[in-house]
């Protein structure tokens, strides 16, 4: 029977030739990079760095478009971000609908000829100012979202608008932007630097206002919004529902000037520092007699003149006093009106992560069915029981203690849900099946569940 015999190889040897051809390839490269080596390759110069953003790509560019088209959609995440509006006025007479989402656009231009879109959305772009869209009357959509704008303006035309999204921008003022959009109907401004509810007296058609995560201190001037049924001021800084008279950032103000201008008059109309001096120099004068006449009963009389005298002027100095504080206590209730008591058929009212600490100024919401006031400082539930239409109630993380107050939501008899979770309340080991046995008609407590026998 014949033997196989395997050679064993020649590990130096691989070694060696495989160093070889890394040196080979190496001198290749070097050669045709310096343009030096093969057949006279030329130099080939590298292409300067081009960021996204600067790049020229029009909506042509990233999709393919289909001729008469009724829509276009280039949304930036599927493939070429679009940094440029161009070339669509061709499509002019058959396009209704735009969707650039998602890209790098920084001017609003090359839109102005397309008068027959009905939806415009231009959703997390690089824009920074409002503008270019006057003649796009037929517009019911627009959205703004995610952007860099700063002011509402140009908009005066869009008289057909019915939803308007301008979330997360960098808005401080309404003004009169917004005056002439009598067909809105939604309207998100969430996420941006409102101060100030304005703005909003000529939109009697809005259904839902938006306006979580900006900065606002009072509800004000909704009162024509009479078909209002959803409102959210999240995330802002509202202590009430009210607003007028002497709010909370003034009022110390308000109370050191009246005291100024009212510096405790008498009812002569002298000022009571006046009448201080006056006696002052009563007295001496007074002294002064008596050395002169040497007549200790003219002296008693004199002083007892004075402080009879002196006893008035504190008399009527205590009164005024007493007039002030009730002036000032009448001036702080004076004007002072519940923020929405127009909207009587508000429906879903959001109030979360606010600083406020009662719950009033809903008595005329017989209509909601999704109340939150989560994250606040409220201590007591109460003013709940006209609220029998109330689904949801959500009240975690504030400072309810007792089962009495869970007992004022008893009237609420289609309740499903309540969060009451970050409560000192919530820590009870039988939080969950003392809530459950109080509300019958609960479906859930907090996220979980109600498990019923």
């Amino acid at each position: 029977m014949a033997s196989l015999t395997i050679e064993k190889p020649d590990i130096s040897q691989l070694i060696r030739q495989t160093n070889n051809n890394n040196n080979n390839n190496n001198d290749n490269t070097n050669n045709v990079n310096s343009g030096t080596g093969g057949d006279g390759a030329e130099e080939q110069e590298e292409a300067p760095f081009v960021a996204p953003i600067d790049r020229y790509v029009t909506p042509r560019d990233a999709i393919e478009i289909e001729d008469d088209p009724t829509e276009i959609y280039a949304v930036g995440t599927r493939g070429k971000k679009v940094t440029i509006i161009e070339h669509l006025d061709i499509y002019s007479k058959t396009l209704t609908s735009v969707c650039l989402r998602s890209n790098l656009i920084q001017k609003m231009q090359g839109l102005n000829t397309l008068t027959r879109i009905t939806n415009l959305e231009l959703y997390d772009n690089k824009l920074g100012k409002l503008e270019g869209i006057e003649n796009l009357t037929q517009l019911t959509n627009l959205d703004l979202s995610y952007n860099e704008i700063r002011k509402l303006e140009n908009l005066d035309t869009l008289v057909n608008l019915k939803t308007l999204y301008c979330a997360n921008n960098k808005i401080k003022k309404i003004g009169t932007g917004l005056t002439h959009l009598t067909s809105l109907t939604r309207l998100d401004l969430g996420s941006n630097r409102i101060r100030n509810f304005e703005g909003f007296e000529t939109l009697t058609n809005l259904k839902e206002l938006w306006l979580g995560r900006n900065k606002i201190t009072q509800i004000s001037g909704i009162e024509n919004l009479k078909v209002l049924r959803v409102l959210d001021v999240q995330s802002n800084r509202l202590l009430n529902l009210t607003y007028g008279g002497n709010n909370n950032n003034n009022s110390t103000t308000t109370n050191n000037n009246m005291m100024e201008n009212n510096n405790i008059n008498n009812n002569d109309g002298t000022n009571v520092s006046d009448s201080i001096s006056t006696n002052n120099s009563m007295d001496m004068n007074n002294n002064m007699n008596d050395n002169n006449n040497a007549k200790k009963d003219n002296g008693l009389t004199n002083l007892m003149n004075d402080t009879n005298f002196n006893d008035t002027n504190d008399s009527n100095a205590n009164n005024n006093n007493n007039d002030d504080d009730a002036k000032m206590k009448e001036d702080k209730t004076t004007n002072i009106t519940n923020s929405l008591t127009n909207n009587i058929i508000l429906e879903e009212l959001y109030l979360g992560h606010n600083n406020i600490e009662e719950i009033k100024g809903i008595e005329t919401l017989t209509k909601l069915n999704t109340l939150d006031f989560s994250s606040n400082k409220i201590k007591k539930i109460e003013n709940l029981n006209h609220l029998s239409l109330l689904e949801e109630f959500w009240m975690s993380g504030n400072l309810v203690e007792t089962y009495d107050d869970i007992e004022q939501l008893a009237n609420c008899k289609n309740i499903k849900t309540v969060y009451l979770e970050h409560n000192p309340i919530s820590k009870d080991f039988e939080y969950r099946k003392k809530t459950a046995a109080m509300l019958p008609s609960l479906k859930q407590i907090d996220s979980t569940p109600c498990r019923r026998r």
